[in-house]
């Protein structure tokens, strides 16, 4: 379950969840979801990472401009006082 960190503060974190047009070429999905826990978090990575979301099954058009497929487990301190910065547990990549 996706949750909304410490609202009205300056240390917020709303969740993403869009659909971006990229100049009308292409639409990219992004999504930042604060997740309440570890267990939740590694779920997320495991679905989101799996082939037919990833899409590590199907090649990526090649040419400029062309990135891979990516999502990424990182921890953010958005709910403490004293904050450092997200530091990244894991990423896994589509083809490239």
């Amino acid at each position: 379950m996706a949750v909304h960190i410490r609202p009205g503060t300056q240390a917020s974190e709303e969740p993403v969840n869009q659909v971006a047009d990229l100049n009308g070429a292409r639409q990219e999905f992004r999504c930042d979801l604060p997740l309440m826990d570890e267990a939740h978090a590694i779920d997320a990575l495991n679905t989101l990472s799996a082939p037919t979301v990833l899409g590590v099954s199907e090649p990526l058009p090649s040419g400029e401009g062309a990135r891979p497929s990516w999502v990424e487990y990182h921890v953010c301190d958005h709910d403490e006082d004293d904050r450092s910065g997200c530091v990244v547990v894991e990423r896994r990549e589509g083809p490239s």
